[in-house]
Parts: structure tokens; C-alpha cells; sequence
């Protein structure tokens, strides 16, 4: 049985990482049904590991002077800053090999492949990053659950640097670049979606088939969004 593509491409912050929980925690391991999530945020937003914390991360005055979404993902890793120039992709499926670090390696073995087939030259930096000329474009994060993963992940395609770098107390963010940056003719968030799916149903040797939520599905996204992503509570959590 081949894998199913949801492509939601631009959308509500909360619904989109809900989302990607969501497909998490309804995953059947039982009887698998694996699923690649692409979409984009529609709105300028910060999107926290689990452990961060606000007021050490996030310029909050600024955030708000721009509108930027506030958000806490259930994965680690560090604070990011998303908007409608950057894709982000998600894998929900069973690894054969289930170490974390085996899982960012495969997975970023694929986006090595696509940024080169669109002229660039990455390289992969462990445990989970990718760099042109020693600038981050793309970083993943993970999470396991009942013998399956969620790994998900930025790829700059032309994001607004400077309002991260406004917004986000980090260094690191100095050292990030985007495809637009990169190329004298980059590649549309289509195209870049078009390469990357080829390789990810050559690397995983399955087909992609286009497929919606199902109707339990969006019943937990709409539950994490009320109880979870949108309370206070939880952003504010650390």
C-alpha cells in the first residue's frame, strides 16, 4: 500500500501544527497508514520546541508589532520562525530503523538530494540540520510514539530574515539563508514541493497518493486547538 500526501499549503498556524499531532496520535501502527504533510503557515509565525522558553527566546514587543503567531510544538528543538515563504513537510510513519539520529539522517539524505537538483550544495550537519555555505536553510525535529515518528521540518524558500532576526532573541539566526538568497532564478514554493515529493517516493520507495483528513482526524485537530495550542497556558508553559 502506497503512502498518502495531504497538501494543505497555506494555513492557520494552529490548525497546521495541531495538525501534525493529530496525525500522531490517531496513527494505527497496527494497520499503518503513513502520511507526508506539506503545508505552509499563513501568517508570520514563532513555532517553539517543547522546552523553550518565551521570554528568553521571542522578542515579545516586536512579535506583536508585526502580528507574528505565538505557538508551542509538542517536538524538541529549537525556537524557529516561519511565514508563508518557508514549506514545511512532515513524515508520520514507521522507520525500519527507529533511532532518532537514523531518522534525521534519511530524512535529510532526501532534502540534500532535492537543494541539489535545484543547484545548490548542502551539506548535513548532525543531528539535524542542512547549510549552504555554512548558513542553516533547513532544520528538522522528531517525536515517537507507539512505534511511529513524526519528523518534521523548515525549508527556506524565501523567508523574511530580517523580521526573524527581529523577532527572535538568537544568535543562530545571523547564520540562516533562504533559496531566494541562494539562486539567481529560484524555484516557486510549487516546484520546490514537485522535486521534493520525487524524492521522497524514491528514497522511500513507495507512491504518494493525494488524500484529505479523515473525519476523526479533524476531530482531534479541532480538539488540540481549543484545549492545547490556543490556551495560554500551554505556550506559556516554561
Amino acid at each position: 500500500m502506497g503512502w498518502r500526501l495531504i497538501d494543505t499549503d497555506l494555513d492557520d498556524p494552529f490548525f497546521v501544527t495541531a495538525a501534525d499531532d493529530a496525525l500522531l496520535q490517531t496513527y494505527n501502527p497496527t494497520h499503518p497508514i503513513n502520511t507526508i504533510h506539506l503545508y505552509r503557515r499563513n501568517t508570520p509565525t514563532i513555532s517553539m520546541g517543547r522546552s523553550r522558553q518565551v521570554h528568553q527566546d521571542i522578542n515579545r514587543e516586536i512579535a506583536q508589532q508585526y502580528n507574528v503567531t505565538i505557538i508551542r510544538r509538542t517536538t524538541g528543538g529549537g525556537t524557529i520562525f516561519t511565514d508563508p515563504g518557508c514549506l514545511i513537510y512532515s513524515i508520520i510513519y514507521q522507520p525500519k530503523q527507529g533511532s532518532s539520529q537514523t531518522v534525521f539522517t534519511h530524512v535529510c539524505s532526501c532534502l540534500i538530494t532535492m537543494f541539489q537538483q535545484c543547484g545548490l550544495s548542502p551539506e548535513f550537519k548532525a543531528p539535524n540540520d542542512i547549510l549552504i555555505h555554512g548558513r542553516k536553510i533547513s532544520g528538522s525535529a522528531q517525536r515517537h510514539h507507539k512505534n511511529c515518528v513524526l519528523i518534521h521540518g523548515t525549508i527556506l524558500v524565501s523567508t523574511n530574515v530580517q523580521l526573524m532576526q527581529q523577532v527572535l532573541n538568537l544568535p543562530h539566526t545571523k547564520s540562516v539563508t533562504t533559496m531566494e538568497q541562494e539562486l539567481h532564478n529560484p524555484p516557486t514554493i510549487q516546484e520546490v514541493k514537485h522535486e521534493l515529493l520525487k524524492v521522497f517516493e524514491q528514497e522511500f520507495q513507495e507512491t504518494l497518493t493525494a488524500d484529505t483528513f479523515s473525519r476523526k482526524e479533524l476531530e482531534v485537530i479541532n480538539h488540540l486547538i481549543k484545549q492545547r495550542y490556543k490556551q495560554e497556558a500551554w505556550t506559556h508553559a516554561r
